[in-house]
């Protein structure tokens, strides 16, 4: 998953599809209820004084639970975290 923005923090996603029926152009799709997108290397989230902000649009189909936003400071999930959404 590539970043158009001027950071260019890449991602990975995990079964997931494209589709053109985005709100603006193409749309990712979470194919399964254990799909995810993991971007690393944000350096500066969690240091204090440095602001950061996420932006997503979602269209679920159903709802059922769960976190939407994930953030920890370990690539496992693990470490300091925090459910954002």
């Amino acid at each position: 998953l590539l970043d158009s923005g001027t950071l260019g923090i890449n991602g990975t996603g995990i079964t997931i599809g494209y589709s053109t029926s985005g709100r603006v152009n193409n749309c990712l799709s979470l194919l399964s209820n254990l799909s995810y997108v993991q971007a690393t290397h944000l350096v500066l989230l969690g240091t204090v004084g440095q602001p950061y902000s996420f932006s997503i649009w979602i269209k679920p189909n159903t709802v059922v639970g769960g976190t939407i936003v994930h953030v920890s400071s370990k690539t496992t999930g693990l470490g300091w975290c925090l459910p954002m959404l």
